[in-house]
């Protein structure tokens, strides 16, 4: 007899995305992997988003839309998305991307078959308007056998799209949420570095939408300031946008590697990740 399959559980925080959402639900929904559900947590959008979310709903009852009654910020948004997940595994997903259709299927399948892993992560890429009209690939990287300072020190040099893999949703509530702060992302993947490994799966692809065009590293910060996002409420992060982040990197240093001149070396060498990190952003 077969084992049942695990239930996936995708979270959707979404705002404005009524140009794209529908393409995006389409996508998920016609995943190969068919036990799923999709969380649409909609931040208060102002156009049609949560029409069409209530559509899709009607349609599939694998869909359910939590609107919220106003803009709680980017951070508490996805952490609505992950409180309402019921899967043994889940995924955060843009609603204005788009997924191959094995994607979700060969996740779980890294997944189940490698106990030590706790996030898998499909092959990404960059795309204007259509992926068959061109994607921009992008950096691919595995933490298979690596010892938890080398995840980290991995995760800290590369890029962030792992956030939108597939992860053990226990182990990413163990975590301790989403951070409120700019860098949120890092600040979490490597918090789930130090709990196991990560996945790169050749046969899935996340097709990544190129909503704001070439931004530049100030652009994206201030975009990340903005009261949309509200990633900076507290007066040192107003100031200093990316403080909160590098006092998380350090408590990390401090905290998680066993043995103290393990704990004193990261912390040594953290200013030259970070600047080696910062030199090469894009």
């Amino acid at each position: 007899m077969n084992s049942p399959q695990p239930l996936v559980s995708v979270g959707m925080p979404v705002f404005n995305e009524a140009a794209h959402l529908a393409e995006a639900l389409t996508s998920l929904l016609t995943q190969s992997y068919r036990n799923l559900q999709v969380v649409v947590c909609d931040n208060a959008s102002t156009d049609a988003t949560a029409t069409i979310a209530h559509d899709f709903a009607k349609r599939d009852p694998r869909v359910r839309v939590i609107v919220q009654p106003g803009n709680l910020g980017a951070a508490a948004n996805f952490e609505a998305a992950l409180a309402h997940a019921d899967g043994q595994y889940f995924m955060w997903a843009a609603g204005h991307d788009l997924w191959s259709p094995d994607f979700v299927r060969s996740c779980v399948a890294a997944l189940e078959a490698n106990p030590d892993a706790v996030l898998a992560c499909g092959q990404s890429g960059w795309f204007a308007d259509h992926p068959e009209e061109g994607i921009t690939a992008c950096a691919a990287y595995s933490t298979r056998g690596l010892a938890p300072i080398a995840r980290f020190m991995t995760v800290l040099h590369g890029n962030m799209h792992p956030i939108y893999g597939l992860i053990c949703c226990e182990t990413l509530q163990s975590t301790g949420g989403v951070p409120r702060m700019v860098g949120a992302d890092l600040a979490l993947l490597t918090r789930l570095a130090w709990r196991g490994e990560f996945l790169c799966v050749p046969d899935g692809w996340w097709y990544r939408r190129r909503m704001h065009g070439e931004e530049r590293y100030g652009d994206k910060l201030a975009r990340y300031r903005s009261q949309r996002y509200q990633l900076t409420g507290g007066s040192l992060a107003r100031v200093s946008p990316l403080a909160p982040l590098i006092w998380e990197l350090l408590r990390q240093c401090l905290t998680e590697p066993r043995g103290v001149l393990k704990r004193l070396a990261l912390l040594g060498a953290l200013p030259f990740l970070m600047g080696l990190r910062w030199l090469e952003r894009d």
